[in-house]
């Protein structure tokens, strides 16, 4: 139908008599989801690894920065319903509603900066509750994530979740890369932000294995459909700067269901 399956799992299995199925493998997933992409041009060579946060381009041309990360919290786009300050966007099936305002802020910074060179890597995350606009977008978090958290783990493990996030990473990633570039260039993205910290990808406590799986599930989600709008996009994860111990705190302050080695 109208679904869009580009991140779905897949598994070879055989009818039974009875009408039901026998799985004859394991699931897979589509790994060449860059062939339905409409922008297949080189990615653009940046002339230095200079990189700083940055949002003016005037001051990134005096500073010759060639790299920035603009921050992208996706819970602070979306609107529950169509209005004025409404921009419709339809995927798979089901209309969605971001923020005019926050777009086209959006749109300014990302047209600014790219037109003087400058590569931009959109850091996609999740800000507190409080900064949401309609309470349907609450089903990207998990339930028991601390309240206390800098950004909280991308809940993709229910349907509602998981179409609220695909749309949002369809909508950037194609209008980030349309090769007339009415609203910039953004070829690069950052799923999560310290993503071994519960303070920064609180999720809850969870064991290392679960962990870990629900944020390569959130990845390959994004890979797939980021893929799919441009075939040379490139996708980062970010970690923190303890990459054998536990934490950057003292030993004695860790929860090891919250935080782990990013190693």
């Amino acid at each position: 139908g109208t679904r869009s399956r580009i991140s779905s799992g897949f598994i070879l299995a055989q009818k039974n008599y009875g009408g039901g199925y026998t799985p004859l493998g394991t699931v897979l997933y589509i790994s060449n989801p860059s062939i339905f992409a409409d922008a297949t041009y080189l990615y653009p060579e940046t002339y230095s690894k200079k990189g700083l946060i940055i949002t003016d381009s005037t001051d990134a041309e005096m500073l010759g920065t060639a790299n920035t990360v603009i921050t992208v919290p996706i819970n602070e786009y979306f609107l529950g319903e169509s209005g004025d300050n409404a921009l419709s966007f339809l995927y798979s099936g089901k209309t969605f509603y971001f923020d005019r305002n926050k777009i086209t802020e959006l749109d300014t910074t990302i047209r600014s900066l790219s037109n003087s060179g400058v590569n931009i890597y959109l850091n996609i995350v999740l800000s507190d509750k409080s900064n949401c606009l309609f309470d349907g977008i609450h089903s990207l978090y998990y339930d028991n994530a601390s309240e206390n958290a800098k950004y909280y783990a991308i809940n993709i493990s229910n349907s509602e979740g998981n179409a609220y996030f695909e749309a949002i990473m369809k909508f950037l990633s194609a209008r980030y890369s349309d090769d007339k570039r009415p609203y910039g260039f953004a070829g690069s993205y950052i799923i999560g932000y310290n993503v071994n910290s519960g303070s920064y990808n609180a999720m809850g406590e969870r064991e290392l294995t679960a962990y870990t799986e629900s944020y390569a599930s959130l990845f390959r989600t994004a890979y797939s459909t980021v893929k799919s709008s441009y075939s040379n996009a490139k996708l980062f994860l970010s970690v923190a700067n303890n990459f054998t111990a536990p934490s950057p705190s003292p030993a004695e302050d860790v929860n090891s269901l919250t935080e782990y080695s990013a190693k």
